[in-house]
């Protein structure tokens, strides 16, 4: 009920003067993984995550639009790890140790898009803010989790700021449009930072990935 009236309140304030208002939803996998300060290599390797976002979409003319949208999506990354037996030998098994971040966010963007026909491609960039809802850490191999350690989310930055550049095809058929949709995003803020001290070198954490999307939209 809350995301309908944003939606609805979102629509009304921008809708002045704008040739085409849209709604949509958007889906897929989101492919991030963390970088540190001092190359330790910890969730340095791309992992799969879902990614989904609500949107408003206001066009300003012929190719100039808007972009107002709420996202969920999963940042964090992976390591790989190589399985020791008790006597310390290597068993030739892969073990995962995997960090999870669920964001949620709302964010702005402002887009150029080419109506050739039914298909339009477009351009956007933009930024949004988001929140950081919860945070783990899973040891796991290629059948199932091994362990599962939730992090103490008092050490992490709550808030972040995340520029995006996107690019994508819409297909339009009648009010209804069927999309197919790239994203790369940075988040400028280190999502976790320890301090150096004289026994502790300190180290800053940062993730950035990249969205794979699908999604549809009404026009109204």
């Amino acid at each position: 009920m809350k995301l309908k009236l944003l939606v609805i309140t979102i629509t009304l304030v921008f809708s002045s003067g704008y040739t085409d208002i849209g709604i949509g939803v958007k889906g897929g996998l989101s492919l991030y993984k963390a970088h540190d300060d001092r190359s330790l290599n910890l969730y340095n390797e791309y992992r799969p995550a879902p990614e989904i976002s609500i949107f408003c979409e206001l066009m300003a003319n012929k190719i100039l639009f808007h972009n107002i949208m709420l996202t969920y999506y999963q940042a964090g990354g992976k390591n790989t790890i190589q399985e020791m037996d008790m006597y310390g030998t290597l068993t030739g098994v892969e073990l995962w140790n995997v960090e999870k971040l669920d964001y949620t966010g709302i964010g702005y963007g402002l887009g150029l898009k080419v109506k050739l026909l039914n298909i339009q491609p477009y351009l956007s960039a933009g930024v949004s803010l988001d929140y950081l809802i919860n945070t783990k850490e899973e040891m796991s191999s290629k059948k199932s989790v091994l362990e599962t350690h939730v992090f103490d989310d008092s050490k992490f930055r709550k808030v972040t700021i995340r520029p995006f550049i996107s690019g994508g095809i819409e297909y339009k058929i009648s009010t209804i449009s069927l999309l197919a949709e790239y994203t790369f995003s940075y988040d400028v803020l280190p999502y976790y930072v320890q301090e150096k001290t004289e026994t502790n070198g300190g180290v800053k954490y940062s993730t950035f990935g990249h969205f794979i999307t699908m999604g549809c939209k009404i026009t109204v």
